[in-house]
């Protein structure tokens, strides 16, 4: 009696499993391609583009890579940033004071604190700002501080302040201080400069 309870025990473990196995083999069949069920692909294959290869007599589709549109979204926002800094440094150059700004000056207000220098001092610390809020622009504010340090048209304050500006993102970019032409730029601005 008890090998006909063993015996019973394993038929039925046997026929269970084959049922599994059924159910699985049913359940795996109705996603292959071409064969309707509730999780098959629509007609025509995978959806959106795609390269079919025919492997061992399977359709197999492989997505194409495209771009995820969160990435160009941000390449398209870094672009835009580019282009609204490039403005902005144009329209700052344009503000620097220059000597021929100078000679409007009264004698009073040249011993103190010029007009002239404070706009030029709150248009580079805007400059500033903008670098700290977004460090990829760093080259850019580069050329500039290196152009309006090179500017002999411009004040010798201005100057040592971009000269001073320069070397700092110049070091900070390419881990090397800027190899500029002494004769460009005067000796006294670049004493001023090491005074920031």
């Amino acid at each position: 009696m008890r090998r006909s309870k063993v015996f019973g025990i394993l038929v039925l473990s046997i026929l269970g499993l084959l049922f599994v196995e059924y159910v699985i083999v049913s359940w795996s069949g109705s996603k292959s391609p071409g064969v309707p069920g509730p999780a098959a692909p629509p007609e025509g294959g995978a959806p959106g583009p795609s390269s079919s290869t025919l492997t061992h007599g399977h359709q197999i589709d492989a997505a194409v890579p495209r771009p995820a549109p969160v990435e160009t979204a941000v390449q398209a926002a870094r672009a835009q940033a580019r282009e609204d800094f490039a403005r902005f440094l144009e329209e700052t150059a344009a503000k620097l004071p220059s000597f021929a700004d100078a000679k409007g000056v009264s004698a009073s207000e040249a011993h103190g604190h010029p007009a002239i220098l404070n706009t030029a001092a709150a248009e580079l610390g805007e400059l500033a700002e903008r670098l700290a809020r977004d460090p990829s622009l760093r080259p850019q504010a580069l050329e500039f501080y290196q152009a309006c340090a090179l500017n002999a048209e411009l004040l010798r304050p201005v100057r040592a302040l971009c000269f001073n500006r320069a070397q700092l993102l110049h070091a900070d970019l390419h881990h090397e201080i800027w190899d500029y032409d002494p004769a460009r730029i005067p000796r006294d601005v670049i004493e001023l400069a090491k005074t920031f």
